[in-house]
């Protein structure tokens, strides 16, 4: 969880972009609370689950190279992704 994130979402709404590669996460909940980001990057670090990626409508590009995602709370399969989403393997 992003304690600055989940205490002062009031002051992030409008991000766009947020880079957190090798920061060695455990979760990312709470960026849900971030309606405008394009742009995530969360790869290099120990995440196993991914959630609230449906609360991100104006998402771009997520990278979540380099972590052990084996839970998925909003499920999307490769060829279902927004054509908007950019798509890398």
């Amino acid at each position: 969880m992003f304690a600055w994130v989940a205490g002062g979402v009031s002051d992030v709404k409008q991000l766009h972009t947020l880079i957190l590669k090798e920061n060695q996460l455990l979760s990312a909940r709470g960026l849900g609370d971030v309606p405008a980001l394009q742009i995530l990057d969360l790869s290099h670090n120990h995440l196993s689950a991914v959630t609230d990626m449906d609360q991100l409508p104006l998402l771009q590009s997520l990278d979540l190279t380099g972590n052990n995602i084996t839970q998925v709370c909003y499920l999307l399969t490769y060829n279902s992704l927004p054509s908007r989403l950019e798509r890398s393997v």
